[in-house]
């Protein structure tokens, strides 16, 4: 599972497909998907609850996979803006700022 992940979601959508279950089933199931999202170790379920598993977890893989391009697209970025810091050492730095600016406003 991606590392530093604050979660998992758990979607209207989701939840309204569950609502027949007993709190007693819900919340064995809420605490294993928690539980795979924080370890990626797939739980051991049964009946009603094993069926309703491969679906769950494919909705969670999908977010963690969006959670870690998310996370290198942020990492890519802030790299960018300090390589950028880095070569405008020699420039005056408020026209490297409003450079900065203008590009990414435009």
């Amino acid at each position: 599972m991606t590392e530093g992940k604050p979660g998992i979601m758990l979607y209207y959508k989701t939840a309204t497909a569950l609502e027949k279950l007993d709190d007693e089933t819900f919340g064995r199931l809420v605490r294993s998907m928690l539980d795979y999202g924080r370890t990626g170790t797939e739980p051991a379920l049964e009946g009603e609850l094993a069926i309703a598993w491969p679906f769950l977890k494919e909705k969670i893989d999908e977010d963690d996979a969006r959670y870690a391009r998310r996370k290198a697209r942020g990492q890519k970025a802030a790299n960018r803006r300090w390589e950028n810091a880095r070569t405008a050492e020699g420039k005056d730095r408020t026209e490297w700022m409003a450079q900065y600016v203008r590009r990414n406003n435009a």
